[in-house]
């Protein structure tokens, strides 16, 4: 393997281990000890390491596989050392044929001696060794959404960690290597076409979004930071940072709504009242039916009162106003009950949520 190889490549290796192991999705979570010593008959060994930070060395023999030395961190927990023997067994399966180098000590953090790219491969084909993106993505989507309202906050990392017997810090690690692919699957919900791809190629293309994003606790929409009300479901969010704490959430459990779908001019790409297709860029009105066009704020006083709102909005984010959309009608409510236009000065009630109101 060359020591420049990319992402996706590296997951298509880790994907051909599984396969020469004949590990299936339905063998996890892996234990990686065993798989060690039981299944690649590799040589392995327990030692309380003078340097805390040392996690493990692996030594190869370029002669005999079967003869390669792993040795873990005996001060270190059977969870954390399932993660350090995986990233040493990717050391001696994938880097064994690299001219001169015959061992590998591994720290907690790449040390100026060590190659930190090799490592990174090391640390990125453990993971999805032990955390395979195919399976873990729908999972954290699922779990995310599970602990959406939870007013504690519980984090997916948790379940997710006794999962597939890692920490939770290797959980928190895998959610931020995988942004780039979690985002595709939030989008388009298939996890068998997603592109897999490295953060440098990312930084390169100039993509900088994020999968999670902060969320209204009530309808779990997706809102902007600096919104005051939740364009769903009305909820006025307290101003202070603190208090939006009960309101608002940032993570991957949010859920998005229909609306009428805008082209990029902000006009709908039929009439949402006669259907009429024909939509001129600069049109108000329907030419059909004469129906006014544009989503916006309908109260006058607003400073976003003649801006264009997206198509889903049922409440203007700013004052709280319902939209042309919802009192035209075009746009029911996220709960299926009737759209209230809020007075500015008396926060909507903040419901409990029954389990029969998650919309999905």
């Amino acid at each position: 393997m060359s020591s420049y190889i990319d992402k996706n490549s590296l997951y298509k290796k880790v994907q051909y281990i599984r396969n020469h192991l004949k590990i299936t999705y339905l063998d996890y979570p892996l234990d990686s000890l065993k798989l060690c010593s039981e299944v690649l008959g590799k040589k392995m060994g327990y030692a309380p390491f003078k340097a805390p930070a040392l996690r493990g060395i692996a030594a190869i023999d370029k002669n005999d596989y079967q003869n390669d030395v792993i040795l873990l961190n005996s001060a270190r927990t059977k969870i954390e050392q399932n993660f350090d023997c995986a990233h040493e067994i990717i050391h001696t399966i994938a880097h064994r044929n690299l001219p001169g180098i015959t061992s590998f000590s591994c720290f907690e953090t790449v040390g100026k001696k060590q190659d930190p790219f090799i490592e990174w491969q090391a640390n990125e084909g453990a993971a999805e060794l032990l955390v395979p993106y195919r399976i873990f993505i729908p999972l954290y989507l699922e779990m995310s959404r599970k602990y959406a309202r939870d007013f504690s906050n519980t984090p997916p990392e948790k379940p997710l960690a006794r999962r597939f017997r890692v920490t939770e810090g290797v959980i928190h690690n895998r959610i931020e290597s995988l942004n780039y692919e979690i985002y595709q699957y939030v989008q388009y919900g298939d996890i068998n076409n997603i592109e897999i791809l490295s953060q440098r190629k990312q930084k390169e293309r100039g993509w900088d979004k994020r999968h999670d994003k902060l969320y209204c606790k009530n309808c779990l929409s997706p809102i902007e930071k600096a919104s005051n009300y939740c364009p769903i479901c009305g909820t006025k969010f307290p101003k202070d940072g603190l208090h939006r704490i009960g309101y608002i959430f940032k993570g991957a459990g949010f859920m998005k709504y229909d609306g009428i779908k805008l082209n990029e001019h902000n006009r709908p790409l039929e009439c949402p009242c006669c259907k009429n297709e024909e939509i001129h860029e600069n049109a108000n009105y329907c030419m059909i039916c004469g129906k006014w066009l544009l989503n916006q704020c309908e109260n006058e006083d607003c400073p976003e009162f003649d801006k264009p709102l997206p198509g889903n909005a049922r409440y203007c984010s700013t004052c709280g106003s319902t939209t042309t959309y919802s009192n035209l009608g075009y746009l029911e409510s996220w709960d299926g009950k009737t759209i209230k236009n809020h007075d500015d000065d008396i926060p909507p009630g903040f419901r409990a949520v029954e389990d029969d109101d998650i919309p999905f």
